[in-house]
């Protein structure tokens, strides 16, 4: 059965209301937080691009969220969102040849149970695809499709910009031994299945699903990869327009094969979330035994940018304070635009609407390397609040290589929003690691995720640099993450029920 979009876009008119309040060209006026004006989208840093804000991870009904999926891009548009992207849950829904979930209503503040489950599917996808496309305005608002490839063990990642969508099951991230680590055999999946959805699901439809989970090669992330490489309608379908991310890394239990390292596709693995919804992941899992994200990440080879996001489930996306976002340096307001910041890692990462940051190191802009440095590293940093927070105290951390958290080579009080560039000096020798990354924070609050006692990122993260890689070519390092460096494998009773992706 294919959904009809048009008898979906009941909001069309409340759409077309906000959409006559935006101006014109949307780098013609300051960042705006959804209630006020914020910073200027320009920096001296980075001349030749504009800032914007965006989120890109959000859930609707289509997956485990709880809003209606045509209301989504006006919705953030409306709360001063620039760049927006629809990225709801696949887990398992290639299995079906037909829409299984579609005789279950769906209710604006709740979660649909069977797309809870299965996640997005094909019907689904081509309803993102049509809404991103007629919610895109060049020059004033950049719309994406996306979805969110969410494995309960391996853990999730967001694709953008694919023509194509593809779920764990068909890809090494619903095995029957991953689930069995977890605690979930396939018999007792079986009997979750008839029990739960046997009114939707025939016997010969459940016995399908377990026999595509049992007949899965545990191949961890590579089968994903693979996919990455692949073209648009191959046989086995292909992602090789896709980037993608990691999603609110260290929450699943294996975290991306312990962020085994792949070459093939690193150039357009894009991005690490630090901030997700009002978290700062900077030391998760920390108390586990674990590698901060950032450390295990960086340490096994990855150039990613750094960026924030809400992972919104609610239907009020974009709207509360706090929450994770992306800062993105664009040349144009367009998805060629996006795409060309995403793979030139020009992006922060924030919880502050209205914030801008711009960095450099030596003069070369965050997210790439710094050819040869010898002594000292100079940087530059562009940090303002807007107009409300000028003058706020704030701390700058140089984060650098750790065996489990950040080293911090250097702690720098300054002020933001001052009428020139943040400016200082630190030595920093490749050889204790390639990569730096500066932490701004708000020395008067604390951490809400504390550090390590005495760690000098205990205060309340404000943004993070996408980081600088030391000695120029980008290159994999000698050794990489071990998988036993990583959570235990152990979910609760709901997450078991639901994958461990619902919230």
């Amino acid at each position: 059965m294919r959904i009809d979009r048009r008898t979906l876009l009941a909001g069309g008119l409340a759409t077309g209301a906000v959409l006559a309040l935006q101006p014109a060209q949307t780098f013609a006026q300051p960042l705006w937080t959804g209630r006020a004006e914020g910073a200027s989208r320009r920096s001296a840093l980075f001349p030749g691009v504009r800032l914007v804000h965006g989120d890109l991870h959000n859930h609707s009904h289509l997956s485990d969220g709880m809003g209606d999926p045509t209301q989504l891009y006006a919705t953030l548009r409306a709360a001063g969102i620039d760049v927006a992207a629809l990225t709801d849950h696949t887990v398992g829904a290639s299995a079906f040849g037909r829409d299984v979930c579609a005789p279950v209503p769906n209710t604006v503040g709740e979660r649909n149970p069977c797309r809870e489950l299965f996640g997005l599917g094909e019907d689904g996808w081509q309803l993102v695809r049509s809404l991103a496309d007629d919610a895109d305005a060049p020059a004033q608002y950049t719309a994406l499709s996306g979805f969110e490839w969410s494995s309960p063990y391996l853990g999730h990642m967001n694709v953008w910009f694919s023509e194509e969508w593809v779920d764990p099951l068909r890809t090494g991230g619903l095995t029957a031994d991953g689930l069995a680590g977890i605690g979930l055999p396939v018999e007792l999946l079986a009997v979750l299945l008839r029990t739960e959805f046997g009114a939707l699901l025939t016997e010969a439809e459940i016995a399908g699903f377990i026999a595509s989970v049992r007949d899965q090669d545990p191949a961890g992330m590579r089968r994903l990869y693979d996919w990455m490489l692949r073209r648009p309608g191959h046989p086995q379908g292909g992602g090789s327009d896709a980037l993608v991310g990691f999603n609110h890394p260290n929450r699943e239990p294996d975290v991306f094969d312990g962020f085994r390292y792949d070459e093939r596709v690193a150039g357009r693995v894009v991005s690490l979330e630090l901030f997700n919804r009002r978290d700062d992941y900077l030391f998760e899992g920390v108390r586990d035994g674990m590698a901060s994200p950032l450390v295990a990440c960086l340490n096994a080879g990855w150039h990613v940018g750094i960026i924030g996001v809400t992972d919104e489930h609610e239907p009020n996306w974009g709207s509360e304070v706090g929450k994770g976002r992306a800062g993105l340096w664009l040349r144009t307001l367009t998805r060629r635009g996006v795409r060309d910041a995403l793979l030139s890692r020009r992006v922060f990462a924030t919880r502050e609407a209205g914030l801008a940051l711009a960095a450099t190191a030596d003069g070369i802009p965050m997210g790439q390397p710094v050819p040869e440095p010898t002594g000292d590293v100079a940087f530059e940093l562009d940090l303002d609040l807007g107009p409300d927070l000028g003058g706020t105290p704030v701390t700058i951390q140089v984060l650098r290589p750790g065996p489990q958290v950040p080293a911090v080579a250097a702690v720098v009080e300054a002020t933001a929003g001052g009428p020139e560039p943040i400016r200082f000096s630190v030595p920093l020798d490749p050889a204790d690691g390639d990569w730096v990354v500066l932490r701004v924070s708000d020395p008067a609050r604390p951490n809400d995720a504390p550090a390590p006692f005495d760690h000098p990122c205990n205060d309340r993260g404000l943004a993070y640099s996408s980081p600088w890689w030391l000695g120029g070519a980008r290159r994999r390092p000698a050794t990489a993450v071990a998988r036993n460096a990583h959570r235990a494998r152990r979910m609760s009773a709901h997450d078991l029920a639901w994958w461990g992706h619902a919230h």
